[in-house]
Parts: structure tokens; C-alpha cells; sequence
């Protein structure tokens, strides 16, 4: 009786022993998956897609408190297959597959079971993801649920490797879902195309202060001309993503000469490809430091005038008035004449002015005034 006892009790002992050791090799192996997939979703998540992973053999479950969250929350699937069984339907399935990726993501994110349902979180990551929480549904779930699955009801080897290899591809590609929606997420990210182009802009402008500190020292030391040359070579090919920055910085430069030299050069360029307002604009700009600054050609001058707003009038007959000093050599001064008379005459209201500047016209220039243009407009003054 004793000995039949003592069997018993040997028996029930064996079966807690190898059940328990067989509890211990499943966790082992879940949760070396389990970490194994959220490095790999932490890591693509953080936009590191081309580095290596730190640490990638440190995989032991029973080091890492992660590991255990992780493989914890594979008891979500685990319960659904001991409850509704290997025929359980997509509907009895489908709130257990929406709410698993929210604490897998928890304890992803924040190391938390619990994070991932606060109603506030969970608004953050559904308008985060927005459509895209159906992907990590079918990443996260349908992998995790699969892998339960296989080793639940089919105990077979070869399709328990594919549903391990599916499970962390699955990781993966939540990993890539996340970063792509990083903004929408607010996520944290080692790299990143904005990251990358903040950092670009650092370093353009550590390289422009160290520019205009020469340029400083250039024009102090009365080297105008090297001072514009070292500008110039700087903005190379990429004046006109660098001309905007570079008249920013030099309207508040100290020497004026050095500003108006470059803005006479940056609306040339402006005007070449096809952006009058904006050459007109620093022309406005220019005056105001030098009433006498003009363009280089005549035709641009010209040009820049007919893109002048109306409330421009007064600056557009300025420019207009030493035209001919300032170019004597172009043809375009009788044309520039007859701009400034119908200025004049239209926007800024001065008739005996304009009407003069007509007949200035008609003297000096008689082969223009012999012109359809000409005799047309002067038709429609006498008659009005």
C-alpha cells in the first residue's frame, strides 16, 4: 500500500516536472521570438532599415523583462484557440485581432501592458495609423494568432518554422508601417528624412556663418571685389536655392555695397527664369538703400517695371527717369519714355507731366512717335 502510494505520488511529481519544463522550453522559445520580433519592429520603426542591429544576439528570455511582456501577450490568442477552438470563426476572432496589436505595441513602445488601453492612447494610435491599423492588424495578429495555431492543433515541424519566420516578417513590417506613419504618430526615430534634412540645414548654416565671417573680414579690409568672388564661388551651381538665403543675410550686412552687388546679380538671375514680381521686389528693396541702384540690362529694367503693382507708380517713374543716363548706348530709351509717360499720365494722374514726356518724344525720338503705338495712344489722349 505504501509502495502503491509512494508510485502515485512519483507519478504526479513527473508530471509537474516535465510540465513545468515544458512550459520553461515554450517560453524559451516564444520569447526568443517574441524579442527577436521587437527589435526587429523597434528598430524599422526608428528608421535604422540600413544599419545593423545593436545587440542582435542578446536574446535570452530569461534576462529580458521585455521578453517576458511580450510573450505574455501571446496569451490573447493563446485563450482565443482554448476557447473557440481550432474551427473558431473570423467574427468570434476579430476583437481579440483588434485589440492583440494594441498592447503588442504597448509593450513595444512603452514597455507597458496597460499603456496601450488608455482610451486616450488608443485614439493616438488609431488616428495615427488610421487604414494602416488594418495592416498591423494582419502583421501582428494574423501571424502571432497563426503561430499559436500551429503549435496548438498541427505539431508540425516544418509549418511551425514558417509560422515563426511569418511572425517575425510580420514584426518587421508593422516596424515599417509605423515608421512611415512616424509624423502622424509623433514617434521617436534615429533617422529620418526630415532628421536628415535638419541636419543638412545645420550644417548649411554653420557653413554660411563661417562664409560671411570671411566675408566680413574681406570687406572690413576693403577687398570688395574678393569678397564678391568668394560669395560666387560659394553658391557655385546652387544660386537659386541660395540666392534667398544669402539677400536674407545680407540686407543686414554692414557693408551695403557687398548687398547691393549680390542683388544685382540674384534679380538678373530672377528675371532670366521668368520671375519678374520677385526680381521686382528686390529692386524695391535695393532703392531703399540706394536710389540710384539699377539693374544690369535695360530690357530687364524695362521688364521689371511692367510687373510693378499700381501702387508702384511712383517707384516705376523713378527707375524710368535717368533711363537714359543710366543706359545711353540702349535702344530701348524711347520705349522706356513712353512707359514712364503712360505711368505718368494713367496711375500717377500728373497730365502736364505725362504730356510732356509725350512730346519729349515726338522730339528726339521721331521714328517711334511715327509708330502704330505711338500715334494710337496719343489718338485716344486727344480725343478723351
Amino acid at each position: 500500500m505504501v509502495f502503491f502510494l509512494d508510485l502515485i505520488g512519483e507519478t504526479i511529481f513527473a508530471k509537474i516536472v516535465v510540465g513545468g519544463l515544458g512550459i520553461l522550453v515554450w517560453y524559451a522559445i516564444l520569447g526568443f521570438l517574441v524579442i527577436y520580433g521587437l527589435k526587429q519592429l523597434s528598430h524599422l520603426s526608428t528608421g535604422l532599415s540600413t544599419e545593423r542591429i545593436d545587440q542582435e544576439t542578446d536574446l535570452n528570455p530569461f534576462k529580458n523583462p521585455l521578453a517576458f511582456k511580450g510573450t505574455a501577450t501571446l496569451l490573447i490568442p493563446l485563450a482565443c484557440w482554448i476557447a473557440f477552438g481550432r474551427d473558431a470563426s473570423l467574427y468570434e476572432l476579430f476583437i481579440p485581432a483588434l485589440v492583440f496589436p494594441l498592447i503588442y505595441l504597448s509593450v513595444a513602445l512603452e514597455e507597458s501592458f496597460f499603456a496601450g488601453l488608455q482610451p486616450n492612447r488608443i485614439m493616438e494610435v488609431l488616428t495615427g495609423l488610421g487604414i494602416w491599423y488594418l495592416a498591423v492588424m494582419l502583421f501582428l495578429s494574423a501571424t502571432a494568432g497563426y503561430l499559436l495555431y500551429v503549435i496548438i492543433w498541427q505539431h508540425n515541424i516544418l509549418l511551425f518554422f514558417f509560422s515563426a519566420y511569418a511572425f517575425v516578417v510580420g514584426n518587421m513590417l508593422t516596424g515599417l508601417v509605423l515608421f512611415r506613419r512616424r509624423n502622424q504618430l509623433i514617434l521617436h526615430t534615429e533617422k529620418s528624412p526630415e532628421q536628415a534634412r535638419a541636419q543638412e540645414i545645420i550644417a548649411e548654416a554653420e557653413s554660411m556663418d563661417r562664409l560671411f565671417e570671411v566675408l566680413h573680414r574681406l570687406c572690413d579690409s576693403g577687398n570688395l571685389g574678393k569678397a564678391y568672388k568668394q560669395l560666387e564661388d560659394y553658391m557655385s551651381e546652387a544660386s537659386d536655392d541660395l540666392d534667398p538665403q544669402i539677400h536674407r543675410r545680407l540686407l543686414a550686412f554692414q557693408d551695403k555695397r557687398l548687398t547691393l552687388e549680390h542683388a544685382v546679380h540674384y534679380l538678373e538671375r530672377l528675371a532670366q527664369r521668368g520671375e519678374p514680381r520677385k526680381a521686382w521686389a528686390i529692386l524695391l528693396e535695393s532703392l531703399t538703400i540706394d536710389e540710384k541702384f539699377r539693374p544690369l540690362s535695360d530690357q530687364t529694367l524695362l521688364d521689371l517695371t511692367h510687373a510693378a503693382e499700381q501702387d508702384d507708380a511712383r517707384e516705376v517713374s523713378l527707375v524710368l527717369a535717368d533711363f537714359a543716363t543710366t543706359y545711353p548706348d540702349s535702344k530701348l530709351i524711347p520705349d522706356a519714355l513712353f512707359r514712364r509717360a503712360r505711368v505718368v499720365l494713367e496711375l500717377l494722374r500728373d497730365t502736364a507731366g505725362g504730356t510732356q514726356l509725350l512730346r519729349d518724344i515726338a522730339n528726339q525720338h521721331p521714328e517711334f512717335a511715327a509708330t502704330p503705338q505711338y500715334q494710337d495712344y496719343a489718338k485716344r489722349l486727344n480725343s478723351g
